[in-house]
Formats: structure tokens, sequence, C-alpha cells
């Protein structure tokens, strides 16, 4: 148990603090915008974290370790940051629901997260929504080393780029309670990392219901 605490206190430092102040957006504020443009930042992809017990057991040295061995699992299988999906989707039902026009996102990496910069990185557009990874990983249960679980964390900005303010801000959290399926290691990676993408997609799809019910206040677009 010890060595677990440890191995996620690692991970949180190198991932930052995760904590933001749910902000959510007030309907009036897009009076303004109808008709208009919006499109979503492009970032970097984030460092994953592959937690396992024996790389747990050498502080930052088996967090550096962790990082290393999530990012390589991450390009041999091809896995997406969630972040785009989340975005897409949200962006997506603000148009419709504000007869906005959604205009692709652009080439330009998105690597600030003051509201004002990003804004002057994306003037091509009125609207700007910002989906940030805070943190991907998978790791052991505490009581059951043998089981794993995947952990995904998100940010939230909506900004408006002729002010440069922000409209909307919001924090997403996916960390399962241990299951009856919860898969082993092997079978996380199995066939190209199929479970793992499929339990990013569920905490992808639980972000979405939380940042459009929490922050953006709207119903789900009509299909």
């Amino acid at each position: 148990m010890r060595m677990m605490v440890m191995a996620v206190s690692v991970v949180v430092l190198l991932t930052g603090c995760v904590s933001t102040q749910t902000v959510p957006l007030r309907q009036e504020r897009l009076a303004a915008l109808q008709g208009g443009t919006i499109t979503v930042t492009n970032r970097p992809k984030p460092g994953f974290t592959a937690l396992t017990a024996g790389k747990a057991m050498f502080g930052m040295i088996g967090a550096a370790a962790m990082i290393v061995a999530g990012n390589k699992i991450i390009e041999e299988n091809a896995v997406e940051d969630p972040a785009g999906y989340i975005a897409t989707a949200l962006a997506t039902e603000l148009a419709s629901a504000n007869t906005m026009t959604l205009v692709p996102k652009e080439g330009v990496l998105a690597r600030s997260w003051k509201p004002a910069e990003l804004a002057r990185q994306y003037t091509g557009s009125d609207l700007l929504l910002d989906i940030q990874t805070v943190n991907w990983s998978f790791g052991y249960f505490p009581s059951d080393w043998n089981n794993y679980r995947v952990i995904y964390n998100a940010k939230l900005r909506l900004i408006d780029t002729k002010s440069g303010k922000l409209l909307a801000a919001g924090f997403c959290s996916s960390i399962p309670d241990k299951s009856a399926d919860a898969p082993s290691h092997d079978e996380l990676l199995a066939d190209n990392a199929a479970r793992l993408k499929q339990e990013l997609t569920e905490a992808a799809d639980h972000c979405i219901i939380d940042f459009r019910t929490k922050v953006l206040l709207s119903p789900p677009a009509s299909r």
C-alpha cells in the first residue's frame, strides 16, 4: 500500500496541479456570438504513465520509467489522446445549439493555458474550446496488484477570442472503482491495447457528459 501511495504521489508531482475551479457558462454570454465560428485547440500529446509495481519501488526514477514505458505503449499501439475526441464532440454540440460554424482546428500547437495567449494563437474563429488531458495513466489497485484500472483527468476552457476572456472552465476526473472484470496488465494491452482504448473512450464519454451538464449546461445536440 505504501508503495502505491508513493508512486501516485510522484505521478501527481510530475503532472502538476489538477484542480480547476468550475466556471459554468452563462448562456447569455453566447448571444453576441450567435452565427459566428468556433474551433478547438490542437495540443501536443501528453506523456502517458504506466504504473506497475516494479517501477513504483524506485521513486522519481521509477516515475520517469513509468512515463517512458507508457509513451512506448501509446506510440506502438497508436492510442489517441482523448482530448481531441472530447473537444470535437462538445464543439459540435455548441455549434449546433448556437447556429455557429465549426472551423477545423489549426495546425498551431497550443502550449499556454492563459486565455489571452490562447486567444492570440487562435484568431481564426470567434470562440475557442480548449480541452487538455492533465493525466492519463493506468495502474494496479492498491489491494490488488494483478488487476488494473485506467485513470483519466482533463481540463476545459471556453474562450472568447475577440476579447481574450474566459467564458467557462471545468475539470473532469475518471477513476474507476474495482470491479470483477478489471483487466490484468496483459489483458489491458492485448490486441494492440484494445481494452486500454476502450477504457479511455469510456472515460472520455464520461467527461463529455460531465462537461456538458456541469460547465456548458446544455443538452446534447440532436442526431
